[in-house]
Parts: structure tokens; C-alpha cells; sequence
């Protein structure tokens, strides 16, 4: 491997000879020794003058396991001057070089630079949809180093919706999730991109992907392609039964009845609301499905309702209709939720993942 020496951090007066990855650094100790400890040990290892490492670029100090650009950008601060190092005038432009300063001063416990980084950090990560998503691999690595899981599940969480909403490419996060061992990342990552492929023109085809994810990672997709499959025949069943259910044509004449009522022509009618509260206590004590509700659109009608001025429902301290209008949007909503296909999906990878882990464990 052909070393070279760096564009910058290649100091004629410095004291010290440093490789990273092909890089060689010529700094001054000093600061080094000064903010780690680790460091300090390094350099104060008695060694015969004639075998010392860092006085030349042929016997240089290597460090292992860094990468250049985080050296870089160590040095970088550590040589700034105090104004440039202020950590309010450190921007989103400089985030790459403090997660590289975070990485590089976790690792060589240098306190000082693992403080300065941190609010740095926890300033810009305030609100994650100002941040380009090409940082989220960098970020998401760097808190799972720091085994800060709250930080770090909070970047995975707008991750996740950045790439469902954005329609990317899941390699890059799927890829972090698995070096993490992030299983309810990996879920809820397998699941978008199993929604996404059934929702596609092409239909489901992992080809693309084939190239480039580990095998284990195709063979998760595809058995769990297995749980939407039978949802959504199952769903498509339902759907042509509907017409001839009873049950549901009731509902929607419900819906109709509160259309009627509270959003038609005229002004709400005051000696209806007596009615009015009968059909909410019937609706309420309904056992709705989500066939139900999608055919009959109950639920749009009752959220208009929780949205409507108090001063244009007749009773409604008496009756609260606009309270109990929004208690049964949230109640079914949760009914919808957890017949979303994507729950079932969960719940398999999640007891598919726990599974892969136990064994795992087992066989150490």
C-alpha cells in the first residue's frame, strides 16, 4: 500500500508521525497527550531510541481500526483556533467531521472533545427533518456506538418514514439496522419495503435487491411476502361479501342518518339531538370491523363532528357530542390500525427475529 502524506496535518514542526488507513500524519504530541489518556500512554512507553515509533515517517505510530477522515478531522479542531471552535457557530456543513471527532474521542476517552461534540450534536439534531438523510447512516452508527438507544432509535424512526415517504432504496438503512442487531428496525424496514414491492407496477420482485443484500435478508423478504398474501386474499373475500351484509348496509344507513343530521342543508336541528343521542350510544356499542368502517365511512363523518364549533351543536354540553364523536375516531382508528397488514407483518419478523436470536444463544 503506497502511503501518503497529508494535505494538511502534515506539520513541518511536528513531533510525531501518525498512520491511519494510508495516511500519514506528522502532528504534535502534545494535544493528544493533553486530552486522552490513552494517548498519554502511548507516547510514555519506554522504548529504545533507535526503535521508537512516530519519529519518522518509516516507523510511523499506526493506529488501527480509524479511518483517515476522522483523524483528519480531530486535528483539524484540535489545531483551530478557540473562535473557530465555538460551538454555536459549528454548523449542519461541518456534521460528517463532529461525528468522525465523536467516533474518534469516544474511542481514546479524550473527554473534552466527547463533550464539545455532544452538544454540538444534540444542537443540530433537534429537528432531524432539517438534516440531508446521506448523514443518518453516520449518525445512527456513531449513538449505537455510544449505546445512547434513545437518540439512537429516534434517527431510525425518522429514517424509516424519510425512506417509505422518499420511496429510497432500503440497503443503506436495512445495512446499518443489521450491524446494530437492531431487530424492531429491521421489522419495521422489511415491512416497507414488502408494502412498497406489492404496491408496485412490477408486483413484488426482489431482483434488484438481489445484487446487493446479503442472502439472509432475500430470504426474510420473501417469507414474510407470505403473511400479506393471505391478508390481502382474506381482504378481498370480505370486500365482496359486503354488499350482502346486513350489518354493514345498517352502519352505513347510520352514517347517513348523522350526514343528515349534522352536515346537511339547514342548521343543525335542536329537537333532533335527543335522536341524535340514542344512535351515538347504539353506534358506540357496535362491534365495528374495519369492513365496516371502510364501506360505510362512519369514521370521516365522526370526525367532522369532533371538528364542528360548539356553538353549532344544539345540547352539546348536555349531550357531548362532539367528545364522543372523538373518542370513536380514536377508538377506530386503533380497529383499522391493527388490521393493517403491516401489523401482521411485524408480528412475524419480530417472532421470526426473536427466534434467529434465541437460537443464536443457544448454540454459544
Amino acid at each position: 500500500m503506497t502511503l501518503v502524506r497529508d494535505n494538511v496535518h502534515y506539520h513541518a514542526t511536528g513531533d510525531s508521525v501518525i498512520r491511519v488507513e494510508n495516511t500519514l500524519f506528522k502532528i504534535h504530541k502534545f494535544p493528544l497527550i493533553q486530552s486522552s489518556p490513552v494517548f498519554q500512554s502511548m507516547f510514555s512507553l519506554p522504548v529504545a531510541t533507535n526503535e521508537a515509533e512516530g519519529l519518522s515517517d518509516d516507523r510511523p505510530i499506526i493506529l488501527v481500526g480509524d479511518t483517515a477522515e476522522d483523524f483528519r478531522a480531530v486535528a483539524k479542531y484540535m489545531y483551530a483556533s478557540p473562535i473557530h471552535i465555538q460551538i454555536d457557530s459549528i454548523t449542519e456543513i461541518a456534521l460528517p467531521e463532529i461525528i468522525s471527532v465523536a467516533k474518534f474521542a469516544h474511542k481514546y476517552d479524550m473527554d473534552f472533545w466527547q463533550e464539545w461534540a455532544s452538544r454540538i450534536l444534540t444542537r443540530l439534531l433537534v429537528d432531524l427533518s432539517l438534516l440531508p438523510v446521506e448523514h443518518f447512516p453516520a449518525l445512527y452508527s456513531l449513538y449505537h456506538r455510544l449505546a445512547d438507544y434513545p437518540t439512537r432509535n429516534r434517527i431510525m424512526k425518522h429514517w424509516c418514514e424519510v425512506v417509505r415517504r422518499d420511496q429510497l432504496s432500503i440497503v443503506s438503512i436495512l445495512l446499518a439496522a443489521d450491524a446494530a442487531d437492531d431487530r424492531d428496525a429491521l421489522a419495521v424496514i422489511y415491512c416497507t419495503e414488502i408494502i412498497r414491492q406489492e404496491n408496485s407496477c412490477a408486483g413484488f420482485d426482489l431482483q434488484a435487491l438481489v445484487q446487493v443484500l446479503p442472502e439472509i435478508h432475500i430470504e426474510r423478504l420473501l417469507s414474510g411476502y407470505a403473511p400479506l398474501s393471505a391478508w390481502k386474499e382474506k381482504k378481498a373475500v370480505k370486500e365482496q361479501n359486503i354488499m350482502a351484509d346486513s350489518r354493514a348496509l345498517m352502519v352505513r344507513e347510520w352514517r347517513h342518518s348523522l350526514q343528515k343530521i349534522f352536515f346537511g342543508p339547514q342548521s343543525i336541528d335542536a329537537n333532533e339531538m335527543p335522536r341524535m343521542d340514542a344512535l351515538f350510544t347504539t353506534v358506540a356499542a357496535y362491534p365495528m370491523t374495519t369492513e365496516y368502517l371502510t364501506f360505510s365511512k362512519i369514521g370521516k363523518v365522526m370526525r367532522h363532528i369532533a371538528l364542528l364549533d360548539l356553538h353549532k351543536v344544539p345540547h352539546d354540553a348536555e349531550f357531548h357530542f362532539r367528545d364522543r364523536a372523538k373518542e370513536l375516531v380514536n377508538r377506530w382508528y386503533n380497529v383499522v390500525l391493527a388490521d393493517d397488514p403491516r401489523h401482521e407483518m411485524m408480528r412475524y419478523f419480530s417472532k421470526l427475529l426473536e427466534c434467529i436470536t434465541n437460537d443464536s444463544y443457544d448454540e454459544q
